[in-house]
């Protein structure tokens, strides 16, 4: 709660003291009238609570939520979204991963990646079962070329929006190609019709496949997927595609956007909330 009220005095000062001098003003023409009969009461008590009353109107107008859920009637669409960890979130998951599925470049896949996290908070760091699940997966699915050897111990190359299914069925992990990788960089890139592409079909493998259980799902096309895009665009392109995926196909799982704890200061909710609810 700490957290989120000076997160909000750091991103909006000016908020903040308004919000507290309207308060203020707001206060003192309540209790005007009552001291015209009763001056006595004037005096530093009085002063005091009126401080303190514009102050807790200041911090209540600076507080930054942490949470905020939005349904569309019409679309019976829920989403949540939240700032947390999405491996701490329950039901299914969903991930960006790359056109490889690469799941052992240190480069690339890290300790601090989303796929390395995946390796070792949910697969007790056994690369070669989360490997067999992706490549069980995939068996049917269409490739976009091969290289020769190999890289990273990965030859095919799946289209952007090519989903991976690994986990259990109560947990089911959602792996989306995001993102070309350029062997010879070590880096990957992704344009923002990619991103949208990616997108819906994460959307549409959900609807079939989750089975009405939630889906935690961290933004796409920031971070090394090289789309570029910046968070709060990022997260209106999700809700973006949510909106038009889920007027042609019900999605009956709650979906949960898992923002970074950082980005509290950066994403209002309330401004999101603003913009998306009356949609």
């Amino acid at each position: 709660m700490i957290k989120q009220v000076f997160a909000g005095i750091k991103r909006h000062p000016w908020r903040f003291l308004l919000s507290m001098l309207l308060a203020l003003a707001a206060l003192w023409g309540m209790t005007e009238p009552v001291t015209s009969v009763y001056p006595a009461i004037i005096g530093r008590p009085l002063l005091v609570g009126l401080i303190v009353g514009a102050v807790v109107a200041g911090l209540y107008q600076a507080w930054m939520p942490n949470r905020l859920s939005l349904h569309w009637d019409d679309l019976h669409l829920d989403v949540d979204i939240i700032f947390g960890d999405v491996f701490s979130c329950s039901g299914h998951i969903a991930l960006p991963c790359d056109d490889f599925f690469l799941t052992s470049q240190p480069k690339l896949v890290n300790s601090g990646s989303l796929v390395g996290q995946l390796i070792s908070r949910i697969y007790d760091g056994q690369v070669d079962k989360l490997d067999k699940e992706i490549s069980e997966s995939l068996t049917s699915r269409r490739i976009n070329g091969t290289i020769e050897g190999s890289f990273a111990g990965k030859s095919k190359r799946y289209p952007v929006g090519t989903i991976a299914i690994a986990g259990l069925p109560t947990r089911r992990v959602f792996l989306t190609s995001l993102c070309s990788i350029d062997t010879r960089k070590n880096c990957g890139s992704a344009t923002s019709t990619q991103v949208l592409t990616a997108l819906l079909s994460l959307w549409e493998t959900v609807t079939d496949e989750a089975a009405g259980a939630p889906v935690a799902v961290v933004l796409f096309g920031t971070g090394q997927t090289g789309a570029g895009l910046s968070h709060k665009r990022a997260l209106n392109v999700m809700l973006t595609t949510l909106l038009t995926a889920a007027r042609q196909k019900a999605i009956k799982s709650r979906i949960c956007i898992v923002l970074p704890p950082g980005l509290l200061g950066t994403i209002d909710l309330k401004t999101v909330r603003d913009a998306w609810s009356s949609l």
